[in-house]
């Protein structure tokens, strides 16, 4: 066939020909490249990405830091990191690695002194190991910090969130994952599960509800793409959850439901929340460890009231002479007087007292003078009776918190002794946006026009403008915390109402409610069941009721039972060590006079284990009184009751007791020279220097010592003369001593906590199962393993068993553990004891050791 109109045209043709050539011969060489290019278009996507949520993380860590300054008692007056003293946690005892040769050295004061974290009492004031809440999840282990309400928990938690807020410094590596802090109080998170809905939901909605309407979109995009699968390597989320520590139990069930689904299904978030010092329901198994938070010592209190005199002077003495020309204020004076006053008052009382000192209106020692003292300085005694019908009905009712309306409508009802106007203005004490759910608002809340307020509403804003109450999403109201309920609503609980708090010792709220029943009503009976001995192995009834005594007329006769029940378990050789330590620490706690000269008589006890516990008790009390009959102890034949009077030396304040300290150092045995060193190191004003003059001594002993305590200090100056004496110190056995210290300083500190493998991917316990013939299956129980390995593994392997088995509630494995807290093997028994006690803070009932024959 032919085609007359076909014409080839050789122009067109060469040119397409070398436009083809030319696109393959540019596709084959860029080729190479396209999973690169691929990659940087990835990364400017995301980069750009990351830029348009900038503005929403920006957002976060701003409100975190706000909110986070206002978190304390005193934040009428000061923002948190004007006043903070660096909260602190009791260290738990190493991990033990049956399977790993790595040993680190760990402290005498680790080895010596008990762990006590619901009653830091006793070890904190003589240099018991501690961490910072920072160091605390290093290693990603879930926190719930426990303390005694009034302990300081909510502080601790706002220092971490505002630490956590503050911007990262230029030089911190851009690579590295930031953490995103999530930081809320439980009322305001919805803590309901629904089937099939992820708990996460929950938790970006409260994040998203307590930002501001123009910022909740970018903050609901930026929420999603943190936790998007290609940006997680940018932020790490940490949830940051206060309140746990004032649910009744049945509300912390709920919370601790939710916590582990949370967990379970975003193993990336990393969680830290307060809990209850005696009950924590299902935390532990979903990973939580509890840190107890370590209770003030001398110098941080010295530390507090100097921070309060000098903002004080400079923020509102300069107010205060514009008022009075005169003003009758001596900080000096002041502050040499609470010296002589420093005792052993949580944070919460020592901040009461402070306060009222500078404000000059202390009228009383104790808990409930300087309660009174607060509520009454905000408070106008008209609405007094009112505000505690309040707090009573709250307690009664079992409740954390309760709806505005209700509350509203509950004051409003009640009659005061002055009654309140029914007009005032959006700029009057009550803030207008307060009742903007209520129809008696009339006007708009940002009118300045008169609105329509009620006596109930009134009294609300005034509580709240005052501090006392904290409003939370969907109208929750809760009064600031469980120390100021229970002081509010106590005195006004009928006998029934006592009766029915006396079986939910666990919550806080309801626990303090007792305490000032027993302050206002000394010679009531129903105390009287708590105060059985029958409740071993850890006393708990009695020991709660031993932490009322600060609060109790010295002539209430259940005070002195209870006092003699304390003296009885102390020297009782069945009880476990680390129980009658407890003990000790209730005495201190309970300022009673005699208590002095109880343990100054203790120090001559027979037993070795009561004359440690008198010289703990005598150095945290700071009996300068005492130091000659300790100078005696440093003689002991046991050597953890000459190590234990040395740190407790170390403990008393003057001139004198430092100087015994730094004799010991020049004059003892190698270990004593040891733990002087340490316990130098504990004192930071004077100490420190003398070990840097040590380090320098002619005596061999002495700079080997001094490095001992230096290693211990763990701050840069210190690594930096560490190596210094491993390069120029005279003596090889010295430099050899600075040079494993230094060693020491890049090793992961051994008291921070880190999650338990499964039993499945343990190697000493897979090993120990195959010696035995037995199997462990991935995700089954491998309790018969573990209570084999407590029964008759080797020392290193019954101790990492107990880690283990501190997870199961079952009465078998509570026996077997009875068995080692009883039973011959000294080096089980305070293992064995905190076993119990992590148990027993899952709300298990414990079984009676006489039940297996025991106690």
């Amino acid at each position: 066939m032919r085609f007359p109109d076909f014409q080839f045209d050789r122009v067109s043709f060469w040119f397409g020909f070398v436009a083809a050539t030319f696109f393959w011969w540019l596709l084959s060489s860029i080729r190479p490249m396209l999973p690169r290019l691929r990659e940087q278009i990835r990364q400017a996507m995301q980069a750009f990405k990351q830029r348009n949520l900038a503005g929403a993380e920006e957002y976060l860590l701003r409100e975190t830091l706000r909110r986070a300054q206002r978190m304390h008692l005193a934040a009428s007056l000061f923002a948190l990191d004007e006043i903070v003293i660096t909260p602190r946690l009791v260290a738990p005892p190493p991990r033990v690695r049956p399977d790993s040769s790595d040993s680190t050295a760990v402290p005498i004061a680790a080895q010596v002194l008990p762990y006590l974290p619901d009653w830091p009492e006793l070890t904190s004031p003589l240099g018991a190991p501690t961490i910072t809440l920072a160091q605390a999840i290093q290693r990603g282990s879930p926190i719930a910090i426990i303390g005694q309400p009034g302990s300081g928990k909510t502080v601790a938690l706002a220092h971490l969130a505002a630490q956590i807020a503050r911007p990262a410094p230029q030089d911190d590596d851009p690579a590295q994952a930031r953490w995103l802090p999530l930081y809320l109080h439980v009322l305001d998170l919805d803590i309901t599960l629904a089937e099939g809905v992820d708990p996460l939901d929950n938790l970006r909605r409260s994040v998203i509800h307590l930002a501001s309407v123009i910022a909740q979109p970018q903050i609901t995009r930026f929420f999603q793409t943190v936790f998007e699968s290609q940006m997680s390597k940018t932020w790490k989320p940490i949830l940051l959850l206060d309140g746990l520590d004032e649910l009744p139990p049945e509300d912390l069930q709920l919370a601790s439901r939710y916590l582990r689904a949370l967990l379970y299904h975003h193993p990336e978030i990393q969680a830290v929340v307060t809990a209850p010092a005696y009950y924590v329901d299902g935390l532990t198994r979903a990973g939580f460890v509890p840190l107890g938070i370590a209770s003030w010592t001398t110098a941080q209190r010295v530390d507090f009231l100097d921070r309060w005199g000098s903002l004080w002077v400079n923020q509102f003495l300069p107010e205060i002479k514009k008022m009075v020309p005169d003003p009758d204020i001596d900080p000096l004076l002041i502050n040499n007087w609470m010296l002589s006053e420093i005792g052993s008052e949580s944070p919460l009382e020592w901040t009461l007292k402070v306060w009222s000192a500078y404000a000059g209106d202390l009228n009383a020692p104790g808990a409930g003078h300087l309660l009174e003292t607060y509520v009454q300085r905000h408070l106008a005694m008209s609405y007094r009776e009112p505000v505690d019908k309040l707090a009573r009905k709250l307690v009664t009712r079992g409740a954390a918190s309760m709806n505005f309306d209700e509350m509203e409508e509950i004051l409003s009802n009640m009659s005061i002794s002055e009654p309140l106007s029914a007009l005032t203005t959006a700029g009057d004490d009550i803030d207008a946006a307060l009742v903007t759910s209520t129809v008696k608002k009339k006007k708009d809340k940002f009118s300045k026009k008169a609105v329509i307020v009620s006596q109930g509403e009134r009294i609300i804003g005034i509580l709240m403008n005052a501090g006392l109450l904290v409003r939370h999403t969907a109208g929750k109201m809760r009064f600031i915390s469980p120390v100021v309920l229970g002081y509010l609503s106590g005195p006004r609980l009928s006998p029934e109402e006592i009766g029915a708090l006396t079986s939910r010792l666990e919550w806080a709220a309801g626990e303090q409610s007792l305490r000032f029943v027993a302050a206002c009503n000394p010679q009531a009976a129903w105390i009287t069941p708590l105060l059985q001995a029958g409740t071993a192995p850890l006393y708990h009834g009695l020991l709660t009721a031993a932490r009322w005594l600060p609060d109790v007329p010295a002539t209430a006769e259940w005070r002195s039972y209870l006092m003699r029940q304390l003296v009885t378990l102390i020297q009782n050789e069945s009880v476990p060590a680390g129980v009658r330590a407890r003990c000790a620490a209730a005495i201190i706690v309970s300022r009673d006079p005699s208590s002095a000269k109880l343990f100054r008589q203790l120090l001559t006890a027979r037993t070795p284990v009561i004359r440690r516990i008198a010289a703990m008790a005598c150095g945290a009390l700071g009996l300068t009184a005492a130091l000659n009959d300790m100078l005696g102890l440093l003689a002991d034949p046991d050597v953890s009751v000459r190590n234990t009077a040395c740190l407790s030396i170390g403990a008393l304040p003057g001139e004198l007791a430092l100087n015994t300290i730094v004799e010991i150092l020049m004059q003892s045995d190698e270990e004593l020279r040891q733990t002087a060193a340490e316990t130098l190191s504990q004192r930071m004003i004077d100490g420190h220097e003398l070990l840097v003059e040590a380090s320098s001594s002619d005596d061999l002993l002495v700079r080997r010592a001094a490095v001992a305590g230096l290693v211990q200090i763990r701050e840069d100056w210190a690594r930096q003369h560490l190596e210094k004496i491993a390069i120029e110190d005279k003596q090889w056995i010295v430099r050899s001593s600075a040079s494993q210290a230094l060693i020491t300083f890049d090793q992961p500190n051994p008291f921070v906590p880190q999650p338990l493998p499964a039993p499945s991917e343990c190697p000493w316990l897979i090993n120990f199962a195959s010696r035995q013939g037995l199997g462990i299956l991935p995700n089954k129980p491998a309790t018969d393993v573990l209570l084999s390995a407590l029964k008759s593994g080797a020392p290193e392997e019954q101790l990492a068993a107990l880690e283990y088995l501190r997870n199961e509630a079952d009465d078998g494995v509570i026996g077997v553990i009875y068995n080692s807290l009883y039973g011959g093997q000294a080096e089980l028994h305070e293992p064995a004891l905190l076993a119990i006690w992590w148990i027993a803070l899952t709300g298990v009932k414990l079984p009676a050791p006489t039940q297996f024959g025991l106690g």
